[in-house]
This record gives structure tokens, C-alpha cells and sequence, in this order.
């Protein structure tokens, strides 16, 4: 993650994550046109673990750092391997 001010490793984060629902997943959840909006994505509540971190002393262009999820069910796991795949244009593990 890149951030001004990366914190500690070791530090435990919560994250709200949206994720985009697939195209035939949105489309279930559009329902007529005089309801809401339609919803395009899922929204998950993550733990997570600072991993590593990368000051700017580290690299001048960009501080940040690394996490691993805690705690993560199997369908959370699932999802997030799907849409990194899907920025990275690789299979899902």
C-alpha cells in the first residue's frame, strides 16, 4: 500500500475493501429502474498484518507498505484472489 507514512511491522489494520461484483453478480442487483443505484460492489471488512515497510529514505518515489490478511474465510480468500488476478491479467491460485 502506498502511504506517506508506513506503519510499524507488526501493526494490526482494518480495512474496508470494495471489491467490483462480476458483471452478472451486478446485474442481479440492479432490480428496477426506481430503486437505488445499482450496487457494483461488495464491501469487505479485513484484518490485516504490516508485513514490511518502504520509507523515503527507502525509495524517494514512494513510501509504503506490504500487509497480509488475518483471519480471512475461504469466499473472502477466494474473491481477493479473483480480483488481483483480474489487475494482473493472471489465473486466480
Amino acid at each position: 500500500m502506498l502511504c506517506a507514512e508506513p506503519l510499524p511491522v507488526g501493526t494490526r489494520i482494518e480495512l474496508r475493501l470494495h471489491l467490483p461484483l462480476p458483471a452478472h453478480a451486478a446485474s442481479r442487483h440492479r432490480g428496477d429502474a426506481s430503486a437505488a443505484p445499482a450496487t457494483t460492489t461488495r464491501p469487505l471488512d479485513l484484518t490485516a498484518e504490516v508485513r514490511w515497510q518502504v520509507t523515503t529514505d527507502d525509495d524517494p518515489e514512494g513510501a509504503g507498505m506490504g500487509v497480509q490478511f488475518v483471519d480471512l474465510d475461504s469466499a473472502d480468500a477466494l474473491d481477493l484472489s479473483a480480483y488481483f488476478s483480474s489487475l494482473t491479467g493472471t489465473e486466480p491460485v
